[in-house]
């Protein structure tokens, strides 16, 4: 008992030692924020983001880790944001968005994004096709390219990592939708989600997750203390919150707070070193204010072949033992368009 209480009194002094060492938000860029951008800005967005340099302070805080997993998985994940793709003139990669009628339409939406970068605009055209012919009755809202900025603000932070999921949601809700949903476009809708719309408005909200046994090997320990610092939370001690499916009511008081919370960690940045960056945020979040919301983990709501290898076979066989998403592995599946 007293090891364990001094182990406690060493970690709670490391992190105040960190906590107080100011260190600037090294994936925000400077640039003035109209809420609505011209092609040309997005031009000089892209540029700005290029210049990011964040693999110093990757390897850095990487150093003495030895349970980690591999350190160009933490600069990988970490670098999404800066590397994306919002346009190419060159290719005729324009920055898309649009809001499309699905079935009868409702009050219900699901939001997704895609960049231009490998894979996404492929996953997200599949993602529409499929979602038409699932009976889903609602609206979605989706960008190909540029990225989101419903608050004019959201722009500067283009380069933190996954950071577009948020603003996605609040692009829904300024369009006049209370029950939001975000699904990563990669995923294939096999049947219709409706449930997920009913659960939002019963509950207030959609977490999926639950316990998260290797979480430290994936969780910088300054990206630890800072959370500690920014939320008062020890994010390997919450439930872990899974972002491939995430939704709010978003005219709740407890959404509002958890969305207000969410953009105070996005302006410091530091919070979202990790190999999960969003997810590991939301968690934190959630269980800083003890809501009344709890992760639950759906059996069968996403289906993920094993060994990284996507067929129609699998597709077809998760769609007949009932899942509800089959979850594509960054690859295009050979015979399926």
């Amino acid at each position: 008992m007293v090891k364990i209480l001094l182990n406690r009194i060493a970690f709670y002094l490391v992190f105040c030692f960190i906590g107080n060492l100011v260190q600037a938000n090294p994936f925000q860029i400077d640039f003035s924020c109209p809420s609505t951008l011209s092609n040309e800005e997005y031009i000089n967005v892209q540029k700005e983001l290029r210049k990011i340099n964040i693999e110093p302070l990757v390897k850095k805080w990487y150093e003495g880790h030895p349970n980690l997993v591999p350190l160009q998985d933490f600069y990988n994940r970490c670098s999404t944001g800066k590397n994306q793709i919002l346009i190419d003139e060159e290719k005729g990669f324009f920055p898309i968005q649009k809001l499309e009628k699905i079935g009868r339409g409702g009050s219900s939406c699901i939001v997704t994004y895609a960049s231009y970068n490998g894979f996404y605009p492929h996953f997200l055209r599949s993602f529409l096709k499929e979602l038409k012919a699932s009976g889903f009755n609602g609206y979605i809202l989706y960008r190909l390219g540029g990225f989101p900025n419903p608050t004019g603000q959201d722009i500067q932070y283009a380069g933190v990592p996954y950071s577009f999921k948020i603003p996605m949601m609040l692009e829904a809700k300024n369009l006049g939708f209370e029950k939001v949903l975000w699904l990563d476009c990669a995923v294939i809708p096999l049947q219709n989600i409706q449930f997920l719309f009913d659960y939002i408005d019963r509950e207030g909200a959609l977490l999926y997750g639950g316990r998260f046994t290797e979480a430290a090997n994936y969780l910088l320990s300054e990206t630890r203390y800072k959370l500690i610092q920014m939320t008062g939370i020890d994010v390997l001690e919450a439930d872990y919150i899974s972002a491939r499916a995430f939704g709010l009511n978003m005219n709740s008081e407890q959404s509002k707070h958890f969305i207000l919370d969410y953009y105070r960690l996005l302006k410091e940045g530091l919070s979202f070193f990790s190999c999960f960056p969003e997810e590991f945020v939301f968690s934190a979040l959630v269980k800083k204010h003890s809501y009344s919301w709890f992760p639950r983990y759906y059996q069968k709501l996403f289906y993920v072949g094993e060994g990284g290898q996507d067929t129609i076979e699998r597709m077809c066989a998760a769609k007949e033992a009932g899942y509800f998403f089959y979850y594509r592995h960054k690859q295009i599946i050979e015979g399926y368009d």
